[in-house]
């Protein structure tokens, strides 16, 4: 792990942490608790395998767990989708949907709220599902259906506000999405700066802010300008394929991961007009593989990044 510069206050509100990960496992989602610790050499102790979990029948593509850490969600090849809670002391499954998609869920994201939960798919079309508890079950009711990609959906991110959302493709585009109280969504921009497949996108915790990540080597920052959706700044330096980026909790630092093996750190210049973003710091000698994910700890300003190993 690296520690960053020691940037100013995080603004970024507090929020509960689960204690529990999940990790892919082909068509098992394993269940880990890691020891307490106070400092980051603490980090280093071996995790507690606490349950395997099996209903996939195909491989696992994504995993998240819902703001609270009292649900865990996962997709994958077997195009559906399951939601585990905790029972007594352990992890079950409390519904599925298999019926939304034709082709694999490649990634989902819960909305701020958690009443929502969006999944994104293969078959080019991202689906909204409403996520409610009755007394037996975790209840799932489908309610929008976003269609507009010309294939595959590789990523799907809600904004802080819970009203906006966005995706992104193989078909080098990024789509801004609104969805309002009365859980209608409707398209509001679509963007198509990247030259390739855009991998991911990412919101700003704080502002409306929101990145894009590609095939092309490049991360694109956008804002709302007159009603339409732009690339207020574009971040230049990776050599290879960038897979992840993600602000820092308080918006001053933003990371990004690629298959050049680097993790590169950017950050704002204060007051600078236009938008414009620096990279502050590149890792080029912790991996030999492509990094491919990477994840912010808060309370010690640390990252973790992940790569591929054969």
């Amino acid at each position: 792990m690296h520690a960053l510069p020691t940037p100013g206050p995080s603004s970024f509100p507090p929020r509960k942490r689960a204690a529990l990960r999940g990790q892919l496992q082909q068509q098992k989602l394993i269940i880990l608790k890691h020891p307490e610790h106070t400092s980051s050499g603490d980090c280093m102790q071996s995790a507690q395998k606490l349950q395997s979990l099996e209903h996939h029948e195909e491989r696992i593509w994504c995993v998240q767990w819902n703001h609270t850490g009292s649900i865990l969600a996962s997709c994958g090849e077997d195009k559906s989708l399951c939601l585990w809670v905790l029972e007594g002391t352990s992890w079950k499954l409390s519904n599925s949907a298999n019926d939304n998609h034709t082709k694999t869920i490649r990634a989902l994201a819960w909305s701020p709220c958690d009443r929502y939960l969006a999944t994104a798919s293969f078959d080019a079309s991202v689906v909204i599902m409403r996520v409610a508890k009755s007394e037996s079950e975790i209840e799932l009711q489908s309610i929008a259906i976003l269609e507009g990609h010309a294939n595959e959906v590789k990523c799907v991110a809600w904004a802080i506000s819970g009203h906006l959302l966005a995706t992104c493709g193989r078909d080098k585009s990024v789509w801004v999405w609104e969805f309002d109280d009365e859980e209608d969504c409707q398209c509001v921009s679509v963007l198509q700066p990247h030259s390739a497949d855009v991998k991911s996108v990412f919101w700003h915790p704080i502002k409306e802010i929101l990145g894009s990540t590609s095939y092309d080597n490049t991360i694109n920052l956008y804002k709302e300008e007159l009603d339409d959706w732009v690339v207020a700044c574009k971040l230049v330096g990776h050599e290879s394929t960038v897979w992840k980026a993600q602000f820092s909790p308080s918006g001053q630092h933003l990371a990004s991961a690629s298959e050049d093996k680097t993790l590169r750190i950017w950050t704002e210049m204060p007051d600078s007009k236009p938008f414009h973003w620096v990279c502050c710091m590149t890792i080029s000698d912790a991996h030999s593989q492509p990094v491919y994910d990477l994840a912010w700890l808060v309370p010690l300003r640390l990252i973790c990044f992940f790569w591929f190993c054969t």
